[in-house]
Order: structure tokens, then C-alpha cells, then sequence
């Protein structure tokens, strides 16, 4: 998408949801706010699920609306190294201190499915880094960063598999899955931390086995 395409779409309004039990719905809104430059962007921890169990007021009813913004305001995108191509990516792979870090199943980051019905090739980028997901061969399952009510887990546990896998602060790590949603998720704890600096979302599917 071009940014005059980002542009137009951010510009209207800005909204979170959870996806699949998950937040990386939110996230993925979030990551495209900080990207285009918001200085305040939050998610609301566990979703909208937590919000209901803390018995907090719900409105019922069409929403209010407000006019659409005709400009974001500043310069967009305001923060540009939070998205990056292709060939950002592979320039970053080819650093001594960068790192692509593979949001994805296990299945996924060694090739025995695409993790999509709609996509075929299998697969992930040689020298990539498994940045975990959940358990099994579910898409969807976000439970290495979830907790089971859906909140989120405590960062010190993300930085410690992060860890073992060899992502550390000390690199420059660019994320990624097969849609960007994912990605999201893991590039905001990144981001919530300041331990690492860059993100990749919504790359594809690489092609090329491991």
C-alpha cells in the first residue's frame, strides 16, 4: 500500500479489536499508528473480554460519529523504520548485528505448512530466527505471549525465549509472519521495552525451505 493509501485510511479514525481470542488485531493497529507517527498508543490489556470482566460500562447502540480528519496533522509516515521492504529486510539479514525474527509456528518456520489455505509455497528466510508464536499448528494461537484469561504475558518472559532463540537488544530485528498480524504483536513488545528497533509486518510468506 502506498502512503498516500496509509494516509487516507488512518486519517478517518483509529480503531482496536481482538481477533480469534487474540490481540493481534490491536496490534496490528497499533504498530500502523506508531508507524504513521501517534506519540500515544496503548492496547488495552486482554482485550475488549477483560474489559467485560472487570464489569466496566458498555454503550449499546450505533456508535457516535465524528468528521472524518481531511489530514493526519504531520509528516507521514512519522516514525518510517517501523515498517520496512524487502529489500530493507534482506540488507538488514546481511548485517552483522541484524536479525529477522519469524513470527510463526514451528510447522511454519520449518517448512511442513504454510500456515494458509490460500498459500502454497512453504517455507522461511534462510537465517531468520524463530520468535515463537503458541503451541502446535494453529495460526491463531498467540500463547507464548498470551496468557490463558488473554492478557498479556510479562515482558521479562517474551525477552527470555527471545533470548534463547538468539534475539536480543543488541541487534537491530525486523519481524515478521505471514500476514503482519502476528508480527504486530511481537513488534510492540519490542517496542513497549525499547529492546529492539525495527519491525517488519505483513512480509508474506517467504518462499525457499530451511
Amino acid at each position: 500500500m502506498s502512503h498516500h493509501k496509509k494516509t487516507s485510511a488512518l486519517c478517518p479514525y483509529f480503531a482496536t479489536t481482538s481477533h480469534a481470542g487474540n490481540m493481534t488485531a490491536a496490534a496490528r493497529a497499533a504498530h500502523l499508528m506508531l508507524y504513521a507517527g501517534v506519540k500515544d498508543v496503548r492496547l488495552l490489556d486482554g482485550g475488549f473480554h477483560a474489559w467485560l470482566r472487570a464489569g466496566l460500562p458498555c454503550a449499546a447502540g450505533a456508535p457516535q460519529r465524528y468528521p472524518p480528519a481531511t489530514s493526519f496533522g504531520a509528516t507521514f509516515p512519522g516514525c518510517p523504520h517501523y515498517l520496512i521492504n524487502r529489500r530493507q529486510a534482506k540488507a538488514l539479514l546481511a548485517q552483522s548485528d541484524g536479525a529477522l525474527a519469524s513470527i510463526r509456528t514451528w510447522d511454519e518456520f520449518t517448512g511442513k505448512t504454510s500456515g494458509y489455505s490460500y498459500i502454497k509455497a512453504r517455507g522461511d528466510i534462510p537465517g531468520a530466527r524463530w520468535g515463537r508464536v503458541g503451541h502446535g499448528a494453529d495460526v491463531n494461537d498467540m500463547s507464548a505471549f498470551h496468557r490463558p484469561d488473554g492478557s498479556l504475558r510479562p515482558t521479562d518472559e517474551i525477552r527470555q525465549f527471545w533470548r534463547h532463540e538468539g534475539i536480543h537488544p543488541g541487534l537491530q530485528t525486523a519481524f515478521y509472519c505471514g500476514t503482519g498480524w502476528r508480527a504486530s504483536l511481537a513488534f510492540f513488545y519490542a517496542w513497549m521495552v525499547s529492546a529492539l528497533s525495527r519491525s517488519s509486518t505483513g512480509a508474506g510468506t517467504p518462499a525457499g525451505g530451511r
